[in-house]
């Protein structure tokens, strides 16, 4: 995303369409996980970007050579960020 402005307009639009529609799925991917926490408006993009976030920069630590199987580490990231997402309440913060 930071070279986008090194891609003819034409590209750059096409790939700004998709990232907002991935962002949009996934809005709507956690709203089906827990309705309740994606209610305000305010914080449906940041959640999505916070599961973006922690899958796209996981290519600065991880090694697949290491103790960890990238399936592994998959099935973790999932399961800690579905389900820690699910049990989750929405609050206002101080």
């Amino acid at each position: 995303m930071n070279d986008l402005k090194f891609l003819p307009d034409a590209k750059r639009k096409q790939v700004r369409t998709l990232e907002t529609q991935l962002v949009e799925l996934m809005i709507s991917l956690l709203k089906e996980i827990n309705p309740e926490l994606m209610a305000p408006a305010k914080v449906k993009a940041p959640y999505a970007m916070l599961l973006f976030g922690m899958i796209i920069w996981t290519f600065t630590w991880y090694r697949k050579t290491g103790a960890m199987s990238p399936q592994e580490l998959a099935d973790r990231i999932s399961q800690l960020f579905v389900q820690g997402f699910k049990g989750a309440r929405y609050f206002e913060p101080a």
